[in-house]
């Protein structure tokens, strides 16, 4: 899934209520609540002394009979002789009910009438901020902190709230840090320094200040989900995961939360399960605009292409112009091969969203012209011309992977490596790849998959020869290979499966009792096995229950290649491999929902390719079977590279397999145009457009360059 349909960056101040269905954030003026205290009477002192209408009012209000304290409102209003004190009381009421044009009314007649109190000019304040008016709130609020003194710390929150509120984010700051040395434990004001973290583009510093606020109150649910928001802007989904169910822990239903969970599943390809938390919405709120269209995301993954039509029509209905779903609609008839159609509704959207950057970014692959895509390019670059103020960071390096990509598309190199350059230095310093950890790690399952070791682990009982795992380094031919193989009418292709991963790699706390991988992996027995073997046939989804075979195209299985075939002996391993200056031109160029942090910087990739590359030769030296599916030879000689990669699959040959582009299937990785297209070599030797930008990573790369299977239809090794 694309990252920008997960998590499109407000275009206003984060947090701050907004028609725009895209904002995650809490309204300010409910994380606000958190900071208020006292008793609806606090606000002017003590009623006694007033006539009985008045004591009545205060009794209901202390036992929170607000119909009948509104009608004694009114009547004490009416009554020709109210006070003050009626008046702050009254205001107190009708802002409790959410009347707030009225409440401002009744708090500035108190003013009016000598109640110039700290706490009335703050009510009237906080009456602004719900009715949007910034300034006026922080009118109210100075001149309650010049009567109460300047370091009053609740009405330096409010202060700052407001400056924040109205797109001053560097007035607020100094103010919400006042706030916070004064009240170190306050955690709303935290919370807003976060804010104002973000509105500087500061990610690292802000979710500091988010966990600044969550140590000091755990229940801040704010904090918690505005942390949720970066932390998928970052790429790092675990974690935001991990964050958004802190916040149903303390808000079972919040909507928003069970919302991005379903998101987030959907992005790492876990699509049965993502559909149960935006259905627990949708049983609460059928109108749920955001739930639809998320809902309609989940069923484009499984395929199921009827049914997401009609959950994009369900947010429609309960919000006509709701952009996110109009936006997932034309993605969907693009992937289908609509680009005619596709092309003139977003033309039509762009008008009244030129900013908007996932529909920039489609209107980047949608042109195919010279003309279509220097006129794509020159909003790209009218976007990224207003700045990152505009556009957020993250939004910025996601415009210029389009940008670049228009220009490579339009022969100029330079300017493409230009606008490459950017959006992966920025990608790279919120996902770094961390070089030893890396190392160490396949160190350790060499170590773990000696020929020794190979040979005492047992194999499962699970005879299925079902699956077919397409392994490799992500762009290497993963995504044709399956097209291809998903064509054969004995073919159910499931795409990018996460299962191995969750099953190796349990979550902290998520209760599996199978061992991590690969430090235990020797010691599996023949039960552990087959309970592994079951549980990932388990997650298949329900259409391959009844296919002869299944593909599972995660390129990263290549580092399970000696357990897949110890948990499933019939099943089949093809490796997809490449040219790795291609491979690494490929994925440079490639912006990446979630992980693949090493194709951010080309002497990364080199040193994570030599790592892949070394446990292949490895998976070789110990026995395993793998296919060996060169892309070069594919594109160059199909039909025997694909006889020989149907017979290696155990299927007898179908020609459909070689117009694999004319297949429908909803194709959900960055592939999806190039199978789209019949076969082709104009991708092979790409790099020598590039080679004295790729200088890195031929160094890099060193003797990996000449150390290429053989290209023959047919390798095995």
């Amino acid at each position: 899934m694309d990252q920008t349909s997960l998590r499109s960056e407000p275009s206003h101040t984060p947090g701050v209520e907004s028609a725009d269905e895209s904002n995650p954030g809490k309204d300010m003026t409910e994380a606000r609540a958190d900071s208020q205290n006292g008793s609806p009477l606090d606000i002017i002192g003590n009623p006694a002394g007033h006539d009985e209408e008045f004591q009545r009012l205060s009794e209901d209000i202390r036992h929170q009979r607000w119909g009948e304290a509104l009608d004694r409102c009114r009547r004490l209003l009416n009554s020709g002789t109210a006070t003050t004190e009626i008046y702050a009381t009254c205001g107190n009421v009708l802002q409790h009910l959410g009347q707030y044009p009225a409440a401002l009314d009744a708090f500035r007649s108190a003013l009016v009438l000598g109640g110039e109190t700290p706490a009335l000019h703050d009510a009237a304040g906080l009456c602004c901020l719900r009715l949007r008016d910034f300034e006026g709130a922080a009118s109210h609020f100075r001149t309650a902190l010049d009567l109460q003194g300047q370091q009053a710390p609740l009405l330096l929150l409010h202060l700052g709230m407001a400056l924040l509120e109205a797109g001053r984010a560097e007035e607020a700051e100094p103010v919400l840090r006042r706030a916070a040395q004064n009240a170190p434990e306050m955690a709303p004001a935290h919370f807003h320094l976060g804010l104002c973290a973000e509105a500087r583009h500061q990610a690292s510093e802000a979710l500091a200040h988010y966990g600044d606020a969550v140590r000091r109150d755990p229940r801040h649910a704010a904090s918690l989900s505005q942390a949720g928001y970066l932390l998928i802007g970052m790429g790092r989904l675990d974690e935001a995961m991990a964050v958004y169910r802190q916040v149903l822990d303390i808000l079972p239903d919040d909507a928003q939360a069970l919302i991005r969970i379903g998101q987030i599943l959907t992005a790492q390809g876990m699509l049965q399960e993502a559909a149960a938390p935006l259905r627990r919405v949708l049983a609460r709120n059928a109108g749920h605009a955001d739930a639809w269209a998320a809902l309609g995301q989940v069923q484009i993954g499984l395929g199921d292409l009827e049914t997401a039509a009609r959950s994009y029509a369900c947010a429609l209905r309960a919000q006509p112009g709701h952009l996110t779903t109009r936006l997932a609609r034309i993605a969907l008839a693009e992937r289908q091969g609509r680009d005619d159609e596709v092309r003139e509704q977003a033309h039509a959207l762009l008008p009244a969203f030129p900013m908007h950057p996932e529909l920039l970014v489609l209107l980047g692959r949608l042109a195919r012209s010279r003309e279509e895509r220097e006129d794509a390019l020159n909003h790209l670059e009218a976007a990224l011309q207003a700045g990152r103020e505009r556009l957020g960071r993250d939004n910025e390096s996601i415009l210029r992977f389009a940008a670049g990509t228009l220009h490579d598309k339009l022969g100029q190199a330079n300017e493409a490596f230009r606008h490459f350059k950017a959006a992966n230095a920025y990608q790279r310093s919120i996902k770094p790849y961390r070089r030893e950890q890396a190392a160490g790690y396949f160190t350790r399952i060499r170590e773990r998959f000696s020929a020794d070791a190979v040979a005492k682990i047992p194999q499962s009982k699970q005879l299925d020869e079902r699956p077919i795992f397409l392994v490799g380094m992500p762009r290497s031919g993963t995504s044709l290979a399956e097209q291809i193989l998903a064509s054969h009418p004995d073919v159910f292709g499931a795409g990018e499966l996460r299962s191995l991963d969750d099953l190796l790699h349990p979550s902290p706390g998520a209760g599996a009792s199978d061992p991590g991988y690969p430090n235990d992996v020797p010691r599996l027995d023949t039960e552990a096995l087959d309970r592994l073997a079951k549980a990932y046939l388990d997650t298949l989804p329900e259409g391959a229950q009844n296919a002869r075979r299944v593909t599972d195209k995660m390129p990263h299985n290549f580092q399970y290649a000696g357990l897949i075939g110890k948990l499933f002996p019939r099943a089949r391993i093809v490796h997809c491999s490449r040219d790795p200056r291609d491979i690494g031109l490929s994925c440079y160029f490639q912006y990446f929902a979630e992980g693949n942090s090493f194709s951010y910087d080309l002497e990364d990739f080199a040193h994570y390719y030599r790592q892949y590359r070394q446990l292949m030769e490895h998976w070789k030296q110990v026995g395993v079977e793998v296919f060996e599916l060169r892309y070069e030879r594919l594109v160059a000689d199909p039909e025997p590279t694909v006889r020989a990669l149907l017979e290696h699959c155990g299927l007898d040959w179908n020609a459909a397999c070689l117009k694999f582009h004319e297949n429908r299937r909803v194709v959900n990785t960055a592939s999806y145009k190039q199978v789209r297209e019949p076969f082709h070599v104009r991708s092979v030797g790409r790099w020598k457009s590039y080679e004295s930008f790729l200088t890195p990573l031929t160094e890099g790369l060193g003797e990996w360059i000449d150390k290429e299977p053989e290209t023959q239809p047919g390798n095995q090794s």
